[in-house]
C-alpha cells in the first residue's frame, strides 16, 4: 500500500524480517550512536528516556522525509529503534558495571 505526499511516498508494508540487506543494517548502525551520545550529553539522563528520545527521533525523521521528498517507509523504523535500544541498553550496562566495580575498589581500600 503506497500514497503520495508532497512528492514522497509511503510505504506501510513490514518486509524487513524477509531480506535482509544493506540498507536494514544501515538503517540500524544509524542510530547506534544515539544510545551513547544521548546520555553524554545529557548528564541526568535514564536508560528509558533515552530510548523513548531515540524513538520519537526516529519517528519525526521517518515523518519528515516525505516532506523533502524521500519515501515514508516502516522497515526503517524497527532497525532505527532496535540500533537506539541496543546501544543504550549496552551502555547503561557497561555504566552499571563500571559504577559496581569502582564501589568494590573504594570498599578494598577502605578495609
Amino acid at each position: 500500500m503506497s500514497f503520495g505526499f508532497f512528492s514522497g511516498s509511503f510505504d506501510l508494508t513490514l518486509n524487513f524480517f524477509e531480506h535482509i540487506n544493506r540498507e536494514v543494517i544501515g538503517s540500524f548502525l544509524m542510530f547506534l550512536p544515539f544510545g551513547v551520545l544521548h546520555p553524554l550529553a545529557c548528564k541526568r539522563t535514564r536508560y528509558r528516556k533515552t530510548i523513548h528520545t531515540g524513538f520519537i527521533c526516529v519517528i519525526a525523521i521517518e515523518l519528515l522525509q516525505p516532506v523533502f521528498g524521500r519515501a515514508f517507509d516502516t522497515d526503517d523504523i524497527i532497525p532505527n529503534a532496535s540500533g537506539v535500544f541496543i546501544c543504550a541498553s549496552l551502555f547503561f550496562a557497561i555504566r552499571k558495571i563500571i559504577a559496581v566495580i569502582k564501589k568494590i575498589i573504594r570498599f578494598v581500600k577502605v578495609l
